[in-house]
């Protein structure tokens, strides 16, 4: 409700939105049936699908040149299209990507986090076209993490490229981390991309995030098993068979790298998942959970086993008796201030259309 908002609230009137109702039973196709946006298309699947076959068939319902993805406690900036636009026209890009801000919804299950949003401040209007290649080396050795991909969760994607990813794979979304797969995919097609540096979403992280129910292995059992049994799937069904089957995210992120490398680029020698540096932070992220401090050790010791790894090149640092604790206020780079964590329960907000509004009030205007 809140993200079609956020998404239907454009300053440019040349959209569609597709809203994919994945069968559900919890009032939400009554509430779509009930709305009459001219703008607004929605679509129900004839049974509840997997996350990646969901988002396949919302995709093949778009009829607009250029795509993005949200989730529903995702948001959109209210010129994300009129900056897109205006940003493809000028720079002749098929993939136009961002770093969103972060919303964590007052639901979300790292408590830490609850009701916290991050602003953006530094990035302004321009942009700079990055290497496809470069990234992608960056990316599989773990110098950068996956906000570095042109994802279509994070980008407008032209259908130019949407198709010859289909064209080589047979389908847009493969793995069950679609958006992680869709920005490997935008790399493998295309020779850059462009980077602007005005965020035009906001990522939101609710109770239902399934990327942080492995980001807080401790408290993100349950929705992981529910997400895995709607599609029929157990964890050792997603990951790679050189890998080992733990929701520790950074392995699980390799893990979708290693099965994405093997559809998209088999045997490429520039693109090879480096797994010590994977492990490195993995063991690096220990303290954000310590209620998974020991599972989480056992389960890097046995991916170390497995691939014949010395654990010892890793130290494990003490476990915490707390995970980091929330900042609030500004953040500086070299005397510079990036951003702002606000809190979102001094500010008022409860939803994903409020921390769109409050951002939108605290940036500069796009200036188109």
């Amino acid at each position: 409700m809140f993200a079609l908002e956020t998404a239907l609230a454009q300053t440019h009137d040349a959209f569609e939105v597709v809203v994919m109702d994945n069968h559900c039973s919890d009032g939400t196709t009554e509430y779509l049936e009930g709305l009459t946006h001219p703008r607004l298309r929605h679509v129900r699947s004839d049974g509840p699908l997997s996350m990646s076959s969901n988002w396949e068939l919302g995709l093949s319902h778009c009829r607009g040149e250029y795509v993005t993805v949200i989730g529903d406690d995702d948001g959109l900036m209210p010129d994300a299209v009129a900056f897109g636009e205006a940003a493809v026209r000028q720079s002749g890009a098929e993939v136009v990507t961002w770093t969103p801000h972060t919303y964590w919804w007052p639901d979300t299950i790292v408590e830490a986090q609850r009701n916290m949003l991050y602003v953006q401040l530094a990035g302004g209007n321009d942009g700079s076209i990055e290497s496809s290649g470069a990234t992608l080396e960056h990316y599989y050795a773990f110098r950068v993490f996956f906000d570095a991909l042109p994802m279509i969760y994070n980008s407008w994607v032209s259908r130019r490229v949407i198709d010859r990813v289909i064209a080589k794979v047979g389908r847009y979304f493969c793995t069950e981390a679609p958006d992680l797969f869709s920005g490997i995919a935008n790399c493998a097609v295309t020779p850059s991309f462009l980077r602007i540096g005005r965020p035009l979403g906001i990522r939101g992280t609710s109770g239902k995030s399934n990327g942080t129910a492995y980001f807080v292995r401790s408290k993100g059992g349950a929705l992981r098993e529910q997400v895995l049994s709607e599609a029929g799937l157990t964890l050792d069904d997603i990951v790679h068979a050189d890998l080992t089957a733990t929701p520790i995210i950074e392995l699980f992120v390799a893990s979708i790298n290693a099965l994405s490398r093997d559809l998209l680029f088999p045997g490429h020698p520039r693109y090879v998942v480096d797994l010590e540096a994977a492990i490195r932070m993995a063991v690096a992220g220990l303290a954000r959970d310590p209620d998974s401090y020991d599972e989480n050790i056992a389960d890097i010791r046995a991916l170390c086993v497995k691939r014949g790894i010395d654990v010892s090149k890793f130290p494990m640092p003490p476990k915490q008796s707390a995970p980091p604790a929330a900042s609030r206020g500004p953040t500086f780079t070299q005397r510079q201030i990036t951003g702002v964590a606000v809190d979102g329960t001094m500010a008022g907000l409860a939803t994903i259309a409020d921390a769109v509004r409050l951002t939108s009030a605290m940036t500069f205007p796009s200036g188109l």
